[in-house]
Formats: structure tokens, C-alpha cells, sequence
């Protein structure tokens, strides 16, 4: 519905819930660079799964959606549209910037929102696309694979705790890295509730 992890994952761009650093301080080099880190992994693994290469650009344009799911399907026009830097610090008490448009591709389009150096080191993404059926039943059928009854048409915590939502022709994917890191299911109740408010933007 915001890439090497696709030999274990996904298309899209895709950031992973990661822990604290013992002994650094937020806004120092060292959190700010396993940042980097885990963000470039994560856009690694979902270009691996078989997205193209990121566009800069405004919004998705209309396209041919990926095998196996909804050739063509619904577009979605301002992906930063469907959450608010409000909506974030609600969920995460980190104040964010506007959103950013960071992958375009096809129908598959991806919004980063992250806090700048100084702060916290924080990131929320969320990537919207055409829904792909075989890519769906890969991620469900991982070991790691966890349910979310009653969330969307159908909804599971993936690898990396990547919370993915499928909402009739479209599916879309939240994840986060903070820093200092909140408990696990902090983390997992606040990519659901902004997942709602994705669903009733869609």
C-alpha cells in the first residue's frame, strides 16, 4: 500500500525494529550509523524480492502490478498522505518531519519519515503497491510469520516484524527503526494502530 531480505522477503522499501546500542546516546555517530545500517539492509532485501530500482518522484504512477497478484491495480496518489508526523509521535512520541517520498515504481510507491540528526534516531516506512498474491503466500508461510486477526482483509507480522496488510486489490507494508528501542510489543500495537488509520485512508 513505502530488498536481500527477499531471497527472504519483498518489494517495497522496508526498515527493521532494532534494539539499542549499550552504551551510545541517541544522536551520536554510532546510533546513527546502525541506522544507516538497518535502513540499507532493509532497502537491500525488498529489491531483492523483485522490485525495479527507486524513482524519486511525487507519487505512484499507474502501472503494471507483479505477477501472481493484480496486473495494473489500484494506484494510490500521495502515499505521505496516509499518515501525519502528528499520527507518528501519537503512537511513538518522537516528533517526525513531513514525509518523504523515497521509492516509485509501477504501482508500488514507498514514504519514509525520519527524524534528523540530533534527535532520536527514528524512522517509520510505509510502501503501498499492487497486491501479489505468490509474494503475500511467501511472507505467510515464513516461520517467523505471525497473524493479525481482524486487521484489514488479512494482516501478518513478517521478517523483521514487518507488519504487512492486504486491503482488497492493494497491500501495504509498516516497519520502524527506533532508537533507543521500545519493547517489542510497543512497537508491534503501533505499526497496528497506524495500519488502521492506512486502511481507512485507502
Amino acid at each position: 500500500m513505502v530488498t536481500w531480505f527477499a531471497a527472504m522477503g519483498r518489494r517495497g522499501s522496508r526498515a527493521r525494529s532494532a534494539g539499542a546500542m549499550p552504551g551510545r546516546t541517541a544522536g551520536r555517530p554510532g546510533r546513527r550509523a546502525l541506522v544507516a545500517v538497518l535502513v540499507g539492509l532493509a532497502l537491500v532485501a525488498v529489491a531483492c524480492s523483485g522490485g525495479g530500482p527507486a524513482q524519486p518522484g511525487g507519487s505512484a504512477q499507474p502501472g503494471g502490478g507483479s505477477g501472481g497478484g493484480n496486473a495494473g491495480g489500484k494506484v494510490v496518489g500521495d502515499v505521505c498522505g496516509l499518515l501525519t508526523p502528528e499520527e507518528l509521535k501519537a503512537q511513538l512520541g518522537v516528533d517526525f518531519p513531513a514525509g518523504t517520498v523515497k521509492f516509485v515504481s509501477g504501482s508500488t510507491a514507498t514514504c519514509d519519515w525520519e527524524t534528523p540528526v540530533g534527535q532520536s534516531s527514528a524512522l517509520v516506512s510505509l510502501t503501498v503497491e499492487a497486491f501479489d498474491s505468490t509474494q503475500w503466500d511467501m511472507t505467510k508461510k515464513r516461520d517467523s510469520a505471525r497473524p493479525v486477526p481482524g486487521l484489514g482483509d488479512d494482516a501478518v507480522f513478517g521478517f523483521l516484524d514487518v507488519l504487512w496488510v492486504k486491503k482488497g486489490d492493494l497491500d501495504f507494508t509498516i516497519q520502524m527503526v527506533i532508537l533507543p528501542a521500545p519493547s517489542a510489543a510497543t512497537l508491534d500495537a503501533a505499526k497496528i494502530e497506524l495500519a488502521k488509520l492506512v486502511l481507512s485512508r485507502l
